[in-house]
Formats: C-alpha cells, sequence, structure tokens
C-alpha cells in the first residue's frame, strides 16, 4: 500500500487533474482512495456535482461523521473519493489555534485505519505551505511535484518558485525529524514544442536529474472529455495527452 501526495506550492500546474488522472489509471488495477485536501474541493466538484452537500475530510478530521459516510464511492469501480469543500478552511484555522493533541498528525490518524482496504491513496492539495500540507507530508510515501513551464527565463518561474518552496518544505520537515525519508519526483506538465518548453524541460533534467520523472504532460488548450461526457476525466485511448497520463502511471507503478 502506498500513499502519494500531489503538492505544488504554485496553483495552475495540472495538479488536480493529475491527481485525478493517476487515481483512476491506478484503479484499473488495484484499489485506490482519493482525497481531497483542498477547501476548493476542485476534485470533489469533477466527480459530484452535489459535492458541497457530501460529507468528507473535514468531517471526518472533526470526528463527526462515519467513515461509510465520507467515503463515497465514484462510477469508477475501484476509485473512492473523500471529498472536500469549504468548510475546509475554518477547520484549519481550529487546527492552527488548537491546544490539544499534535495537530500534524490527524490526517495520519485519520487515514491509518483504512489503510489496509486500498492499494493506493492519492492525495490532491491545495496551492500552499500550511497545516494541511503538514498533515499530508505525514502521511505520504511520495510527493509528486507538478512542474510546469511559465516563463521564457527560468529566474522568473513561478513555477520553479512554487516547486523550490515544497522540496524546501519536504526537506526541512526530514532535517527536523518530522517525517522519515521519502521519495519525492518531479513532473513536467503543460510541456508544448516550443524552444521556451524545451529550454525548461533542460534546465530541470539537468539541475535535478532523476528527481524529474520520465513522463511528460502535454498541452491541452481545450478540455477532453471522456466516451462518458463527463468532462473531467481524460480517456487513455482518445488523445495524447491522455496516453501521457497513462505512461505515468506506469511509472509509478514501476517506483512502487
Amino acid at each position: 500500500m502506498k500513499t502519494i501526495s500531489l503538492m505544488s506550492a504554485k496553483g495552475g500546474c495540472s495538479k488536480t487533474t493529475t491527481s485525478i488522472n493517476i487515481a483512476v489509471g491506478l484503479s484499473e488495477t488495484g484499489k485506490v482512495l482519493l482525497v481531497d485536501l483542498d477547501p476548493q474541493g476542485n476534485s470533489s466538484k469533477r466527480f459530484f456535482s452535489n459535492y458541497l452537500e457530501l460529507d468528507g475530510i473535514c468531517e471526518l478530521l472533526r470526528k463527526e461523521k462515519t467513515y461509510d459516510e465520507c467515503i463515497h464511492h465514484t462510477k469508477f469501480p475501484n476509485l473512492d473519493i473523500i471529498p472536500s469543500k469549504r468548510n475546509l478552511f475554518v477547520l484549519k484555522k481550529e487546527m492552527l489555534y488548537a491546544s490539544h493533541g499534535i495537530q500534524q498528525l490527524r490526517l495520519k490518524n485519520v487515514l491509518d485505519p483504512i489503510r489496509k482496504d486500498y492499494d493506493y491513496i492519492i492525495i490532491d492539495n491545495h496551492p500552499d505551505i500550511d497545516l494541511l500540507i503538514s498533515n499530508a507530508l505525514m502521511c505520504s510515501d511520495m510527493v509528486i511535484i507538478p512542474v510546469n513551464p511559465d516563463a521564457d527565463n527560468i529566474m522568473f518561474s513561478d513555477s520553479i518558485e512554487g516547486m523550490n518552496l515544497t522540496l524546501t518544505n519536504i526537506k526541512e520537515a526530514i532535517d527536523e525529524g518530522e517525517i522519515a525519508e521519502m521519495d519525492f519526483r518531479i513532473l513536467l506538465t503543460m510541456t508544448d514544442r516550443t524552444r521556451a518548453s524545451q529550454i525548461f524541460e533542460d534546465y530541470l533534467r539537468s539541475a535535478y536529474g532523476d528527481l524529474v520523472l520520465k513522463t511528460d504532460i502535454n498541452y491541452q488548450s481545450a478540455p477532453v472529455k471522456n466516451k462518458n461526457r463527463s468532462g473531467f476525466v481524460i480517456e487513455k485511448d482518445d488523445t495524447r495527452i491522455g496516453r501521457n497520463y497513462q505512461s505515468l502511471v506506469d511509472e509509478i507503478r514501476s517506483l512502487s
């Protein structure tokens, strides 16, 4: 069983799309739980139009609801999701000022009893460095950091800055003994055939070597809808980007 977090201190780098596609791809050969730890509920709304009415991660962390009430089955037979919504913003503030318990372990304490039920747990995190991110780190075996080419000059790249903030946060947590050594990887997303994109990729692979996953995720100019018209999950056989994600899933399996 492996828990994988998708993290970046920068938004707009295909983190949620990647989380969903990894979860769906891995569910083809095993049981997968997707945990939406983003108060905006971006993963949740892509599976359930009524996600605001569903109990989810906030209720579990508060111990207000049971697992059966907060884990929801998706249309994919082996994929479940614990959804999120904006009440997670309130819980984050409550955790920040709480005087009881170790707040960084709340998510781990919630997930530990159900790990045996899944082959993979995928955590979709919001773009920040905060207490929710610390909770995700505490229960993750691997962190994948999506990075997209967003500037002609690497020095002015918000994506690189977000990646470095995330890497620093992970390394500090390891150095301070908060978490054990873990596997973390960099994923290139939204790449294209422009020279700027190639320069960006060359820099990452030169600077970070094997930390950069072999698979790139190509840029898509418009949302791709699957055969069921959900518009949320890319079918692996439909498009080049779909095949990219299938390749990524295969690479993740090889690292497990």
